[in-house]
């Protein structure tokens, strides 16, 4: 394996800038923002989980990433509870719950977190007061960065400086199906409905970072996509944290033959017709700058025709883009740091590190 130098050498840039309840718990660049009217959302509750950087939402449940636990909170009737099992990121489909512990055993939540493994684990939420383990834990790297994503019975763990690692959840086990080694870093994924394509985060050089094109099937780079280059400005992002939050993110767009991926300088769709694996053409559709949506963002999410993206700089915001223009439909204040959100039919979740914030969409 290549030597893994740019992103242990983060640190000096880094460096200046039995589950049991646990209880107590295309635009170019522009200047300003684009004027838009009032955003519809309206705050409808905020929940204490301390720790909270992660969520996932399936069915009238939003699944939350604490690091020293994962947190349930039921959107119907604002009950909440926590569990002691180590997450720090979570991703769901329908009634299992896939739980990353993404620091290595010994190892410290920041950029020491190299070389070793964590652990996936499934829960059945099939009965909601009683959740249980639906496979034994599968041991894979992690670390620095990384990021779990569920899609048609595969998942996917990005694996940070380590290998990315496929596979399947069927008949009550985790089964590996491949490992891939796409650059200096994977720090996060996403993967299709279907999971035949995964949306790969990519540190590629060092100073460079986008999204790699995976066919998960057979583990092949269907294209390799630069978004964004400066490893400091990277790596500083507002919001981006070790081990789970990386500011360069993507999202699947149902009913579109495009991906939105966000990143330190804006967003970017990604045309899924034109991945050829060629560097000399690139399959971005069009780009909106951070300046024009008035934040830098860390993380975007989607539903229908509207993407949900969140930052903290220069403001902590939610921001509402339409996918096929790009136009910014509108922006709310948010609290506290937002890191990740998770976006359904019915409700926005919003983690900020000290909890959750849920907005209708």
């Amino acid at each position: 394996m290549r030597a893994r130098k740019t992103m242990k050498q983060a640190v000096k840039w880094v460096g200046f800038l039995g589950l049991l309840p646990f209880l107590g718990c295309g635009s170019a660049a522009d200047s300003t923002p684009e004027s838009v009217g009032t955003l519809t959302s309206a705050l409808t509750g905020s929940y204490s989980f301390s720790g909270a950087t992660n969520v996932a939402i399936s069915g009238q449940r939003a699944y939350i990433a604490r690091g020293s636990s994962l947190g349930v909170l039921d959107l119907t009737t604002g009950s909440t509870v926590s569990y002691t099992l180590r997450t720090h990121d979570v991703a769901a489909a329908g009634n299992y719950v896939y739980a990353l512990d993404a620091v290595a055993p010994g190892t410290a939540p920041d950029f020491s977190n190299q070389g070793g493994s964590g652990s996936l684990n499934v829960l059945s939420f099939a009965n909601p007061t009683a959740p249980a383990y639906a496979a034994t834990a599968l041991r894979v790297p992690v670390g620095p960065f990384s990021g779990i994503a569920t899609g048609g019975g595969r998942f996917v763990v990005s694996g940070g400086t380590g290998v990315l690692t496929a596979g399947t959840f069927a008949a009550g086990a985790l089964t590996r199906s491949l490992t891939r080694d796409l650059g200096l870093g994977q720090p996060d994924v996403t993967l299709s409905a279907d999971g035949a394509q995964a949306y790969v985060s990519t540190d590629f050089d060092g100073n460079s970072y986008g999204i790699t094109v995976l066919n998960v099937a057979t583990g092949a780079t269907l294209d390799r996509v630069p978004l964004v280059s400066g490893s400091s400005r990277v790596l500083s992002s507002p919001g981006s944290a070790t081990p789970a939050n990386f500011a360069v993110t993507s999202a699947a767009v149902a009913g579109r033959t495009f991906i939105v991926a966000a990143h330190t300088d804006g967003m970017a769709a990604i045309d899924l017709t034109r991945l050829d694996n060629n560097p000399a053409t690139s399959p971005v559709l069009r780009t909106v700058s951070a300046a024009t949506l008035g934040v830098v963002p860390v993380h975007v999410e989607t539903s229908g025709t509207t993407a949900y993206v969140v930052g903290s700089s220069p403001s902590a915001q939610l921001v509402k883009v339409n996918v096929d223009t790009f136009r910014v439909l509108g922006r709310t204040a948010l609290s506290g740091t937002p890191r990740g959100l998770a976006v359904s039919a019915t409700a926005v979740v919003i983690a900020n590190g000290s909890g959750v914030q849920v907005l209708d969409p």
